[in-house]
């Protein structure tokens, strides 16, 4: 593949050298449009673009891995990074993210195994918590819903995804809950979820409260859905893989330089070591 991705860079490369670019530009630039200038430039617009194409391609079949892995995993980490888990859950979620998608970049990993990454991802909780940490971000969090209000929204809304996750409350239940904030979707038999700038605090409390009959209906609990990600996230990966993945600990930062005229923090000793005595 190597090889004619080469060949075709050298064959479209002379062919735009014979097609006379360099002439066109010039005539077009320079001399204004001829008689049959326009025809020449046109011509040499399409070949190139043609060009252009053909090498797009070719690139785009050998690094297509590349391009997955490096478009989806930045959104990703940034999502992980701005949720609720504590610092080392973030940090093992975002290196089993980092290492999967390394392995797929380096055909570690073929598409069908992905599939199946992603299957076994899906049938674990985390999925539903996901849906849960991403309502809570860009809906609830971000509404004039009083603390109190949000706190029974995190509430209602996970007890739903437990249910969800459980099987004890279905798509159409779901569909019920979610729809005063959706709208029709441009098949009409699906639902759009409106964006957070159109969706009124009203909005929300009509679908929390729908979340509270459902669940209160699914006999879910009056407790938080707490899910552990990372090792449900490792598990499911190494159920689909067959094997654990080469995960590389994650590089922390380096502590922040304080400002002028700020002391430095004191060091921590280790566990079970008295600091040292103050003073000389």
């Amino acid at each position: 593949m190597v090889a004619e991705s080469d060949r075709a860079s050298r064959v479209g490369l002379a062919g735009v050298e014979r097609g006379g670019v360099r002439a066109g530009v010039r005539l077009s630039v320079r001399e204004g449009w001829r008689r049959g200038d326009c025809l020449t430039g046109c011509l040499v617009v399409l070949g190139v673009l043609a060009i252009i194409g053909v090498i797009g391609g070719i690139w785009l079949a050998n690094n297509w891995r590349d391009l997955a892995a490096d478009v989806l995993t930045p959104p990703l980490v940034e999502a992980i990074e701005r949720s609720d888990m504590t610092e080392e859950d973030k940090s093992r979620v975002i290196a089993q993210v980092e290492a999967l998608a390394q392995e797929f970049r380096e055909k570690k990993i073929s598409l069908e195994e992905m599939g199946r990454v992603l299957e076994e991802i899906a049938e674990s909780p985390v999925l539903p918590l996901a849906a849960v940490m991403f309502v809570e971000d860009q809906y609830i969090r971000r509404s004039g819903l009083s603390e109190e209000e949000k706190a029974d929204a995190r509430l209602q809304i996970g007890r739903l995804a437990r249910g969800v996750f459980e099987e004890k409350i279905d798509e159409e239940r779901i569909r019920y809950v979610v729809e005063p904030i959706s709208e029709p979707g441009s098949s009409g038999d699906d639902f759009d979820i409106r964006p957070p700038d159109r969706v009124s605090d009203d909005d929300l409390r009509a679908m929390i409260e729908r979340a509270r009959e459902e669940a209160d209906a699914a006999e879910i609990p009056e407790e938080a859905f707490e899910v552990d990600i990372p090792g449900e996230l490792e598990r499911a990966i190494e159920k689909a893989l067959g094997r654990k993945l080469d995960v590389q600990p994650r590089e922390t930062a380096p502590p922040a330089e304080p400002r002028e005229g700020e002391e430095p923090p004191a060091e921590t000793p280790p566990s079970g070591e008295s600091p040292p005595p103050s003073g000389g």
